[in-house]
């Protein structure tokens, strides 16, 4: 029996039933007649004769009904357009807030089968019109900048460590919408700093970790901090040493780095000194290669929790030496693009 034609559609799950459909389809055996030649019960010949011709036909299944029909999702879905403050909401609060009478988790699942997630929130704040245009105008000067130019360039910056992680929101939103304005968040919550560090990366170079104290009357960096710790204490005896090649130093608009008034002291220490600055536009973290490299080194110190300030100064400096050369140059080549980005989007924020 195994040698007739298969059927049309080639399924044959088991030999019984390969057996059962081609005595039925070729033949006139009633089901009692194939029940008697091949041994199988009549119940089952009757099954395989009925079953699906194919494999991937399913019988309908209603299951239970959903608890939260689609007019509610579709009004909760509508009162997180615009409104920052309900998409940071937990899900449970969500569920009382509306009174579903559900799991948390049912709400999550409703909402992400409509394409809705709990993400961090982006961390960059609105551009003013002013530095839109600044930004803007940079980009246009820069963007044609040879690849060689960027090679030359040292980027500087300062970032801050904490063991308390919670001061970043996570919104509900859709893939893609990271740079939606009631997505971003503005401002944010304060946080204990445990360690302040400055470095400097650039095409094949990378400064240790400068930790440094601040005195300001808030806890600030002062201009006399960055004079003494950063520009006499790493920039100058290290650059200066440097003849075989031309660098220039970037800083940010940090007022402490003296980049917004001409009276401030650091910026009489750059004008008397030998060495190039970069002018930076302000706002303007997402054209800087290094942001990215704090990015890293963050996300690698949080992975190891850290249970005391020691331990975390220790993983600090740890992740910090396991940042390799290539991970930089390869964000030093992305310059033309991030410029080419932030003219294209007449100076909004570029996704980098």
């Amino acid at each position: 029996m195994d040698s007739s034609p298969p059927p049309e559609n080639g399924d044959w799950p088991t030999p019984s039933r390969r057996t059962s459909r081609t005595l039925r389809k070729y033949t006139d055996y009633s089901i009692r007649e194939i029940s008697r030649r091949t041994g199988v019960p009549k119940s089952t010949v009757f099954e395989h004769i009925h079953a699906p011709s194919s494999r991937t036909e399913q019988k309908n299944k209603t299951g239970r009904k959903h608890k939260l029909n689609n007019n509610t999702i579709d009004k909760i879905i509508a009162s997180l357009q615009g409104h920052y403050n309900e998409r940071i909401k937990p899900w449970a609060t969500l569920v009382k807030d509306w009174n579903l009478g559900v799991p948390p988790k049912t709400l999550m699942r409703e909402l992400n089968t409509r394409g809705y997630y709990k993400c961090k929130a982006c961390q960059k704040g609105l551009i003013s019109p002013l530095n839109l245009q600044r930004r803007f105008q940079f980009a246009k000067d820069n963007w044609d900048q040879s690849i060689q130019y960027w090679k030359s360039v040292i980027f500087t910056d300062e970032c801050h460590f904490s063991r308390n992680n919670k001061s970043v929101d996570y919104v509900i939103r859709q893939k893609g919408h990271r740079f939606c304005s009631d997505c971003i968040q503005v401002r944010r919550r304060q946080t204990k700093v445990e360690f302040s560090v400055w470095a400097a990366v650039g095409w094949n170079f990378k400064s240790p970790l400068i930790f440094y104290e601040k005195t300001g009357l808030k806890g600030g960096f002062t201009a006399e901090d960055y004079q003494r710790d950063i520009l006499e204490g790493y920039i100058k005896p290290t650059f200066t040493k440097i003849h075989n090649r031309h660098y220039i130093i970037q800083e940010d608009n940090d007022g402490s780095h003296g980049t917004k008034t001409k009276n401030n002291p650091n910026a009489r220490w750059k004008q008397q000194s030998t060495l190039q600055f970069l002018l930076w536009p302000p706002q303007s973290p997402d054209l800087s290669p290094i942001e990215n490299v704090w990015r890293i080194l963050k996300s690698r110190v949080r992975q190891r929790n850290a249970t005391s300030k020691a331990e975390l100064q220790q993983f600090i400096l740890q992740e910090w030496e396991n940042i390799s050369q290539e991970e930089i140059n390869s964000l030093i080549l992305e310059m033309p693009d991030r410029l080419i980005s932030c003219r294209y989007r007449n100076g909004f924020s570029t996704p980098y």
